[in-house]
Formats: C-alpha cells, structure tokens, sequence
C-alpha cells in the first residue's frame, strides 16, 4: 500500500510540473489573431484645397459599395509582458482580409473607398501591418518603424496613447481622380495611431489581448501643390495564447500517468 502511494504522488507530482510548465509564459508572448472578433472600419478625407479652393478641402471618403471600408483581420500578435509593463513588438503581422474586387485596378482588395465629388476611387491590396511607429513621426512617408515604449499595466489595462503601427510587405495603395491619380507600395507608412481620437485602452488577461483602436494618420499623396489625405482606422483586434505543443503533450502524460497508475492500483487489489 505505502508503495502504491509513492508511486501515486510521484506521478501526482510529474502532472503538476507539467501543468506549471503549460502555465508558465516567458516574457515574449506569441498570439494569434482571432479573425471572428477583429475588424477596423477605414474612413478619412482629402485636402485638396491647393488645387481648388475651399470646395476640395475637406472632401470625406465614402465605401464604393456596402462593407467595402471595413474588413477582418488575421495573423500573429507578439508582445514583452513583464507584468507591470506590456510592449507591442515589431514582430507581429497583422493581416487584412480580402472583402471584393475594388476600383480603380479592379483586383481583390482589402479596402474600397471613393469619393464621388471628384471621381475619386481609391483601394489598399495586399495590406499587412506591425508595430512600432510612434504617434509623433513625420507625417510624410515611408517612415521607418521603430520599437515604441512598454506601456503600464494596471489591473489588465493598459493605455495605448503613444503607440502606432505601420504598413509591411506588399502593401499598394492606388487612387484614380478627376484631380490626378497615383499607386505604389506603401510599406513602412504610419495606418494606426492609437489613441489620435480619443482613449485607446486596450486589455490583456494572460491569454486574451484586446486593443481597441480610434485612429486618424494624416499623410501626403502630393507634396506640390500640397495635397493632404487623412486616413481613419476605427474597431478593434483581438488576439489569443495559443498553447505549444510540448506543453500540451507533457501536461497530457502527466494526466495519462495518474490513470495508468489508478488502473494498476485496481487490477492488484482485485
């Protein structure tokens, strides 16, 4: 009997290693996007009131066809949580879902906006974004991404003011126009300014990251005569811990040897 109870709390004893092993998180947190709860609205205007007076000064964006300024996102989440601190880390990659074919290039985009006072249709392809462009950068692009601060963590909450993020990869924006056209890639160039609009106060539990964003990024689409394009960003995205396998695994074997034991304690009393 004194035997069988050994042999029970060690195997008691490996499980719970396991499962500390699970539960324990290095500073560096991986995550994954959940696309059912992750969505930002794309709005903004153009100034254009240096081509034609105060009638194109502030010429607002409207969607070329219903859902066609928001859609969802997917991707990977990486931040330093120590704790009393959290940091957003230029490793992540935030990816924007395709939602139609969108003029001017009529190709699957992520984004299609238009407004109609100047003939404008203008749309994002292939967009992703990171981490890492503070709200002060120049408003003129590219802009070359930098770490942006740890933020204070009380009570699971944090305040995001301060913290941006900035277009990656193949990202394409292209516009046609009764006041000129234009297209190119956009990588490195400010999207997301958290807290522009308001209080940006984004959550963190240990496995489930919410940041909600209200942004407003000005940037120039031409710089003679000045033309100003403001860009809102309005939703949230949220991110879970996914579980590493091994982690998964030994936990399981753990479990798994409490039962073997259980059974084997069975069998010799029988």
């Amino acid at each position: 009997m004194r035997t069988l109870k050994r042999s029970f709390l060690a195997t008691a004893a490996v499980a719970a290693l396991c499962l500390c092993v699970t539960s324990a998180r290095a500073a560096t947190v991986n995550l994954v996007i959940d696309q059912t709860a992750s969505s930002l609205t794309m709005g903004g205007k153009i100034d254009a009131s240096s081509i034609g007076g105060a009638k194109f000064a502030n010429l607002p964006f409207v969607p070329q066809a219903a859902g066609s300024n928001t859609t969802s996102y997917t991707g990977t989440i990486d931040i330093d949580d120590l704790g009393a601190t959290l940091q957003l880390l230029t490793s992540s990659n935030v990816v924007a879902a395709i939602n139609g074919n969108w003029a001017p290039l009529n190709i699957p985009s992520n984004y299609g906006l238009a407004i109609p006072g100047i003939a404008l249709t203008s749309q994002f392809t292939n967009m992703s974004f990171d981490w890492g462009i503070p709200v002060q950068a120049s408003t003129l692009f590219p802009v070359t991404p930098v770490l942006t601060p740890p933020m204070p963590v009380l009570a699971g909450s944090f305040n995001l003011s301060g913290q941006g993020a900035a277009f990656t990869g193949a990202s394409t924006y292209s516009l046609a126009s009764g006041l000129g056209n234009g297209a190119g890639n956009v990588s490195g160039a400010p999207i997301i300014s958290f807290g522009a609009t308001g209080a940006d106060i984004g959550t963190w539990d240990g496995t489930t990251l919410t940041l909600p964003v209200h942004s407003t990024v000005t940037t120039v689409i031409q710089a003679s005569p000045l033309v100003l394009q403001y860009i809102t960003m309005t939703g949230q995205i949220v991110a879970h811990v996914v579980p590493e396998p091994s982690s998964v695994i030994m936990a399981g074997l753990g479990v798994v040897g409490l039962i073997a034991t259980g059974y084997r304690a069975r069998r010799r009393k029988a």
